[in-house]
């Protein structure tokens, strides 16, 4: 897993099953590992939150630098000397200051899916993207920025809010704070469309995992498909409540949007059709996510839980509320799944990163690595609510 902060430390971390449950934080690993707490009577939880009170989630550390996974590029690790420590990204616009510290803040980052593109977007306007090369060093590709020698976003107040890469890399996307998602092709710098339309400022916008479309939801309570090679505006779907989010599935048939209404809604893109409303939230909606293999969605919401929903028959599988205990939680703001499906990660407003199991098949191997014993039919039917022929094997 990649953490990344707004002065543009970056930081990788390995999950490790066989340790204490922590959650951790892009300032570095955390020394005071969260606790699992067990639900009260009035609130009950799910077969889920039972084995999660019992065996806590995974914990997680930060990888060294001699063992970083092939997909992120090595030399964004620090060396093994100092491999706890977090790096910071090389780009350059860091020269130019925009407020009293004189320093620059991120204001976005992406990888490319091959893991060997960034894109960064900062405070003052600028898009830098970087490329690694064979000797490991990180050579500058492009920079598009406000107002310089190089490619002119707009206006003089002109931010980029997020940034996304096509699925292929040839291209980066940019929503800017004047209501327009931008396209660039990432080895010329050259502006290819400006997608307009949007009422309000747009909140979220990516490629479809085949490159064909680009889905973009706003506060003007719409949100948008897109053809990504002409920028026509293919479809429009119109909800009762500003969005702040929308995703595709993974075959690219389906949109799922989120909402301040504390909805989220599953689309067809073909159709239009609504085909799931998604509703136990008890405030905003923030993100949602497929599961790679579009079984599962999960939901990050600003009641401080997030959700996971079975996509075919839309009810809710498992509450994920990193403090339970708390009054008044954290919001929060994204939830997805690893690339294996495996684990969900969830981002609170306070910049913690808590890591969940996200298959019964994972829970059962936490289970099976941690426990000290089989559980007894009563526990089993008291805890998991199940019977004792259905209860896992935690050992031989």
């Amino acid at each position: 897993m990649l953490t990344i902060t707004s002065e543009g430390r970056l930081q990788q971390w390995q999950i490790l099953t066989d340790s204490s449950p922590s959650f951790f934080a892009p300032h570095g690993p955390s020394t005071d590992p969260a606790s699992v707490t067990t639900p009260s009577p009035s609130d009950p939880p799910t077969l889920w939150q039972r084995l999660l009170t019992l065996l806590g989630y995974p914990a997680i550390r930060p990888v060294l630098a001699e063992t970083p996974p092939s997909s992120i590029p090595s030399n964004w690790l620090s060396e093994p000397s100092s491999a706890l420590l977090p790096v910071q990204l090389p780009y350059s616009s860091t020269r130019h200051t925009v407020d009293s510290t004189g320093r620059t803040h991120l204001s976005s980052v992406t990888l490319s899916n091959d893991g060997r593109l960034i894109a960064v977007a900062n405070s003052a306007g600028w898009v830098e993207i970087y490329q690694l090369q064979v000797d490991r060093s990180l050579q500058l590709v492009n920079q598009i920025r406000n107002g310089g020698t190089t490619t002119q976003i707009s206006g003089d107040s002109a931010i980029v809010q997020q940034l996304a890469f096509s699925p292929d890399g040839r291209q980066v996307l940019a929503i800017v704070d004047d209501m327009t998602v931008r396209l660039w092709d990432v080895s010329s710098g050259q502006l290819i469309q400006v997608l307009r339309g949007h009422q309000a400022n747009i909140q979220h916008a990516h490629f479809s995992p085949d490159g064909k479309w680009i889905v973009s939801a706003s506060l003007d309570r719409t949100a948008r498909i897109w053809d990504a090679t002409s920028g026509q505006l293919i479809k429009t779907f119109f909800q009762s409540d500003s969005l702040s989010s929308a995703n595709f599935s993974p075959d690219s048939q389906q949109i799922v949007t989120t909402s301040w209404d504390g909805m989220t809604r599953i689309f067809e893109i073909s159709t239009g059709k609504q085909q799931r409303l998604l509703g136990r939230h008890h405030k905003a909606v923030l993100d949602a996510q497929f599961s790679p293999n579009g079984q599962f969605l999960v939901t990050a919401s600003a009641d401080g839980t997030a959700r996971l929903w079975d996509v075919q028959t839309g009810t809710e599988q498992a509450e994920l509320r990193p403090d339970r205990l708390a009054t008044h939680p954290q919001p929060i703001l994204h939830a997805f799944f690893s690339p294996d499906g495996q684990y969900i990660a969830t981002l609170t407003e306070d910049g913690r990163v808590y890591l969940w199991a996200a298959t019964w098949e994972t829970l059962t191997k936490l289970a099976h690595d941690r426990s000290l014993r089989q559980l007894t039919p009563t526990e089993c039917s008291q805890y998991l609510n199940l019977a004792a022929k259905e209860c896992p094997v935690l050992r031989e």
